[in-house]
């Protein structure tokens, strides 16, 4: 289920790419730290819910990596 959930993300971090190199660059990634921050904290809350089918290493190494890392980022975007 993982592997397939992670291939149709494919399309949208090709969007998110090609907006990161585009004049909407500052926006795109507010909009995007956000997200991912919120997306973390999200699976941090549903963690013990008895549907959640993402409580393993493959998913945890890359979803609270990412909200830790686009937090850090968009504190220092604030700079």
């Amino acid at each position: 289920m993982y592997k397939f959930f992670t291939f149709i993300h494919l399309p949208l971090y090709t969007i998110i790419l090609s907006l990161l190199f585009s004049q909407y660059q500052t926006i795109t990634f507010w909009i995007l730290d956000l997200l991912l921050i919120i997306h973390a904290i999200l699976h941090l809350f549903f963690e013990k819910h008895p549907r959640n089918g993402f409580k393993n290493t493959f998913s945890r190494t890359i979803i609270y990596p990412m909200g830790i890392l686009t937090a850090i980022h968009f504190v220092l975007l604030q700079y």
